[in-house]
């Protein structure tokens, strides 16, 4: 498929606007705000149209987010080219979806065309709006969890939300349910309900209509009959104006027959009012009252249900724990049970107290000398030997004597050698005297060298003996405290001080042990009086518990017993009080009462309620009476007053020539049938009126009631059609769909990324981690960048996956590469390239460099 062109007449903040797109890339590029993102929804619109919705928000109502903000007509056409042929769109929208118009037409004929029904979008690309927000209409928004049937639908109903389904198992058991809640067995679910009500509404409606039709039917009869009674009156009037002259009697005649009919009328009221008096024997109560013995009819009311109400409740059964049945009445009470949990805190306090003592006592140090431990001397000796074996011997030999002698021969020959140089007279003296000098300074220094070679062996000899005795001491040490369980590789000082330390603790042991010998004797005496004292308590109440350390269990669960036993004994006494206590009430209202029914002679019927609501029937029939009795009496003396009658006039004999007298009667009676008729015709169609005013109101609940119909079968239909083919589904959904979508997916990130896309893998759900530093990580762990790029090559592999086959969609970008970086963003447009190659490609951008 191919878009042509656009022309939006009006919508949101388009107004009037064209465009023709190009084959391949069409670059739209304008600044924010003006209107991009409402040209792709128009786009959208034009195929799938705008449902009404209720929503408030205008995210989620875009019929009233994109309402035209200067009026005119809301809507516009598209012109696209498909395996079919050339069309043009014509959609406009009106307050309500039942204002919005749609028109086909082939622009081969221009002539209007059935080759697409309304849901254009839906026939060419197989998806609903939602679906074409996921795949061709590529914006910054995310593919989402969510499901979508029409995507699924079109992928062979294979594909599961992992969020809502978590397994196969899962899936079916919700379609079920979904399936349960639609068409239930006999006759029931929702489909079942809708169509009772559509039936209902159905009737309704029908039974309106003929009352409509009845109503058009009364009006044109109220016409003729206003019109018949127009004619009888002037007829009447002609009659009357032709007795008049001639039947002055005939008048006074009528009018003494009137005054003789009010009369009548005012005695049968009398009668009537005389009847209602003596049923009510001369009283007649007033309305306060009558509200004072109603009141008192609801208070025997209101008690007798509390009575029944308390007869049917039932004080509940004492579940004790631990006491027998039989001890109920005869164990003791609450302050025994205080005195035992007090002598429980003692025998824990005794258990505790002998806990501390073992846990202070230090056997370890008692048992580590079983043999006994060394006394201070052998301490002491061993710290000699220790010490002594500490010495350190020096190894540098003995200091030697200075060389004095060879050095003063040494500097005489020297002195004689260098004066034989000088010019003098005797110089052979001086180096023979300096040859001397000299050779003795060589013996000298021969003689001193063998002495000190000498003196070094004898301080070496010395030093081994001082280390052979310093080696003995320390074995002798060493021996001494391994054989008091010492470790042979601590240092003997080291191991001196534990063992010192050790003897200390084992001398302090003794004395300790001694000490609690006598604690503990008087611990055990106070632990067995308490223990005597427990037993014989809970012998009390029949229970026969061993020794322990803490009876807190069965202390707290005596306690509950008791506590049980009291609310079971305070309830049953409150059930009594309340009882009687209605009793009385009812006695004493019945008493108040029955005066009041004796006057009427009404005290001896069962049913008072009855009773006293026929004395108000007759009181309020009396008043009735009365008033329509003072009103016709009224009535009467104003008829008399006008007429000018006399009480003593009598009716006047008239002529049997009084034809006109007889049509004049007749005619006036045909009047006033005529004006009963029409009263009454009149009255029945203000009524139908009333009816048939419903008819729009039930047609609307009727349409609103066949789209939720339609909907839910729908719907039904669609769980029915998914359970059916989801095991076959199950099976191939990897190798059908997601392989082709990860191969799609992988290819389109390689070029976004360069040739060198990160190990990537996508669910079932459309959801892709990636593995990066030798971890799987899902896209939250990402930047917005990455996480955009991730989404578009997936949205592209969704579309690939979708139309693979039958009519390749264009695509529409809503400026989806504002996150990514500069280097992302060439290899986008270098993808958009490519893909114009395949797809009709709209890429609506605001900035220059990325257009």
């Amino acid at each position: 498929m191919r878009l042509l062109r656009l022309h939006v007449e009006n919508f949101g903040t388009l107004r009037d606007y064209r465009m023709e797109f190009s084959d391949s890339l069409h670059v739209l590029h304008q600044e924010n705000g003006w209107g991009k993102t409402t040209l792709a929804v128009f786009i959208k619109a034009m195929l799938y149209g705008l449902p009404a919705t209720t929503k408030r928000s205008l995210d989620e109502n875009e019929r009233k987010k994109y309402t035209p903000w200067q009026g005119g007509a809301f809507g516009g056409s598209l012109e696209f080219e498909c395996a079919r042929g050339s069309f043009r769109v014509e959609r406009f929208f009106g307050a309500k979806e039942a204002g919005d118009s749609f028109a086909l037409y082939d622009l081969a004929t221009h002539l209007e065309s059935d080759a697409f029904s309304a849901s254009v979008g839906e026939e060419l690309f197989g998806i609903d709006a939602d679906g074409f927000e996921r795949t061709v209409y590529l914006s910054q928004r995310p593919v989402g969890k969510g499901e979508n049937n029409s995507i699924t639908a079109k992928l062979g109903n294979l594909l599961e939300d992992v969020d809502d389904v978590g397994s196969y198992d899962d899936a079916v058991a919700l379609l079920e349910e979904r399936r349960r809640y639609y068409v239930k067995t006999g006759n029931r679910g929702r489909i079942a309900e809708l169509e009772t009500q559509l039936q209902e509404l159905s009737r309704e409606r029908e039974e309106l209509i003929r009352k409509r039709e009845a109503l058009e039917a009364r009006e044109a009869e109220a016409r003729r009959m206003k019109d018949e009674l127009e004619r009888v009156r002037k007829e009447h009037g002609a009659v009357r104006a032709q007795a008049r002259n001639a039947g002055v009697l005939r008048a006074r005649a009528a009018h003494l027959e009137q005054r003789a009919r009010m009369l009548s009328e005012l005695e049968a009221l009398d009668t009537r009012m005389k009847e209602l008096d003596a049923r009510l024997h001369g009283v007649h109560p007033s309305d306060e009252a009558l509200r004072e013995q109603q009141a008192l009819l609801d208070t025997v009311r209101d008690a007798q249900a509390a009575q029944e109400a308390l007869a049917g409740s039932t004080v509940p059964q004492v579940r004790t724990e631990l006491i027998p049945e039989g001890m109920l009445e005869s164990c003791p009470k609450q302050p025994f049970l205080s005195r035992m949990s007090a002598a429980n805190r003692e025998l824990r306090e005794v258990v505790q107290q002998e806990a501390v003592m073992e846990a202070s006592q230090n056997q370890a140090v008692l048992r580590r000398f079983p043999r006994g431990v060394p006394t201070g001397e052998q301490l002491q000796a061993c710290r000699r030997s220790i010490e002594a074996a500490q010495q350190t011997v020096s190894e540098v030999p003995v200091r030697k004597k200075a060389p004095v002698l060879p050095i003063l021969l040494s500097v005489l020959g020297g002195v004689l050698l260098a004066l034989a140089l000088l010019p003098t007279g005797m110089p052979w003296v001086f180096l023979l005297a300096g040859g001397v000098g000299l050779v003795a300074a060589v013996i000298a220094w021969s003689l001193h060298g063998a002495s000190n070679r000498r003196a070094d062996r004898e301080a070496q000899a010395r030093v081994a003996r001082e280390r052979a005795r310093c080696e003995r001491e320390r074995a002798c040490a060493c021996a001494f405290l391994v054989s008091y369980g010492m470790p042979a590789d601590l240092r003997p000082s080291d191991a001196l001080t534990e063992l010192s330390l050790l003897v200390r603790q084992y001398h302090e042991a003794l004395e300790q042990t001694e000490r609690d010998r006598a604690r503990r004797a008087a611990l055990l005496q106070k632990k067995q009086q308490s223990l005597s004292f427990l037993q014989s308590g809970f012998r009390l109440f029949g229970l026969e518990i061993g020794a322990r350390e803490d009876y807190r269990d069965e202390i707290d669960a005596l306690y509950r017993d008791l506590e049980r036993v009291q609310r079971a004994r305070e309830a049953l006494e409150e059930r009594n009080r309340l009882r009687a206590e209605r009793q009385s009430v009812i006695l004493s209202a019945r008493e108040k009462l029955r005066p009041f029914l004796a006057r009427f002679g009404l005290e001896g019927q069962a049913d008072a309620q009855k009773s006293l609501s026929l004395v108000r029937d007759w009181e309020t029939e009396y008043r009735r009476l009365r008033a329509e009795s003072d009103r016709k009496t009224a009535a009467l003396g104003e008829f008399i007053r006008e007429k000018g009658l006399r009480a003593d006039e009598e009716i006047p004999t008239l002529a049997d020539d009084g034809e006109l007298i007889a049509r004049e009667r007749r005619l006036q009676e045909e009047i006033e049938a005529r004006e009963r008729e029409l009263n009454g015709n009149l009255g029945q169609t203000e009524r139908l009126s009333q009816d048939a005013d419903r008819i729009p109101e039930v047609e609307e609940q009727l349409a609103s009631l066949e789209e939720e119909l339609c909907l839910s079968r729908a719907n039904a239909r669609t769980v029915d059609l998914t359970a059916r083919y989801l095991a076959i589904a199950k099976e191939s959904l990897s190798t059908r769909y997601l392989d082709d979508m990860q191969a799609s997916f992988t290819s389109f990130l390689s070029v976004l990324t360069e040739g060198a896309p990160p190990e990537s893998v996508m669910d079932a759900s459309f959801e892709v981690s990636l593995r990066q530093g030798g971890k799987t990580r899902s896209m939250e762990h990402f930047s917005r960048g990455w996480r955009d790029a991730v989404q578009f090559c997936v949205r592209l592999s969704l579309a690939d996956a979708l139309y693979r086959e039958g009519e390749r969609p264009f695509l529409l970008l809503d400026d989806p590469f504002v996150n990514l970086d500069d280097t992302r963003l060439t290899a986008a447009k270098h993808l958009l390239d490519s893909l114009a190659k395949r797809y009709q490609v709209i890429y609506m951008v605001c900035h220059a460099d990325r257009g």
